[in-house]
């Protein structure tokens, strides 16, 4: 269309709500096929590695215990080293790993208990950054949330079980919701928990095509409310909407993870 707004160019509130409300991207001057490559970017290399990595370590091609040789991973990738350190760094922030100083990281013990863990850390931090936004967001921040709501509406409309794509956008969107909060040091330790989604990510075939496209549509209803939540100051409603979008992942994973993985 010669009338299309660019995606790269200003966007107003009333814009990014009604992308938010027809599920598409029409409120950006996009069809839904139209979507741009960069608001919907492939995880990055040391991502990429890391999820490889953690299917590897759930299907059991890694035992517990076993060492992982960054030279001996950097051949099977043909990457150097950098991507592969980046790459052990985020497992072992999502605890598929563990390391210690000037020692090569081994593969964790896999217990419900512990991946629990960084679900329930997420949606604590998170539903703090949630509660911070509502006092300190602006309106150019819940324009690019709202914005940011529509590619991913988007993105479920054309494929419910892209995952990969969907999961990357909802990771923008907790970034623009921590940058909103205007909260350094709760943004800091979120960064050290990392973002759980690759636990759904690593898991992904195992979950139903239903367990996908029910997730998605959940996620975004949340992300809908919530956003009007933070819009209406309302801290409480923010801060528990913020935890139940947490916990759909962990819904998600819970039923698929291996027999054996439930216990402290």
């Amino acid at each position: 269309m010669d009338d299309a707004r660019s995606p790269d160019g200003p966007l107003d509130e009333a814009d990014a709500r009604r992308a938010a409300d027809t599920g598409n991207a029409a409120g950006l001057g996009l069809a839904p096929g139209d979507l741009p490559q960069e608001e919907a970017p492939p995880l990055t290399l040391p991502e990429q590695i890391a999820v490889t990595l953690a299917r590897d370590i759930v299907n059991g091609r890694f035992a517990e215990g076993e060492k992982l040789s960054e030279a001996k991973l950097a051949e099977r990738f043909h990457v150097s080293r950098g991507p592969i350190r980046d790459a052990i760094e985020l497992l072992e922030r999502n605890m598929f790993v563990y390391s210690r100083p000037r020692r090569s990281a081994r593969v964790a013990s896999m217990t419900r208990y512990s991946i629990r863990q960084v679900f329930d850390m997420r949606a604590m931090l998170s539903g703090l950054a949630a509660r911070y936004a509502t006092r300190n967001a602006t309106p150019a921040d819940m324009t690019e949330m709202r914005a940011r709501l529509a590619i991913l509406a988007g993105l479920h409309r054309r494929d419910p079980e892209g995952a990969d794509a969907i999961y990357a956008q909802n990771y923008r969107l907790w970034l623009k919701l921590h940058e909103a909060a205007r909260a350094r040091n709760i943004s800091f330790i979120t960064a050290s928990v990392s973002g759980a989604g690759i636990w759904q990510l690593a898991l992904r075939d195992r979950l139903s095509a239903g367990d996908q496209t029910l997730s998605g549509r959940e996620l975004i209803e949340d992300w809908e409310a919530m956003l009007t939540a933070i819009e209406a100051r309302d801290e409480a409603e923010a801060e528990r909407l913020a935890n139940h979008i947490s916990d759909i992942g962990w819904r998600m994973v819970e039923h698929v993870l291996p027999p054996d993985a439930d216990g402290p």
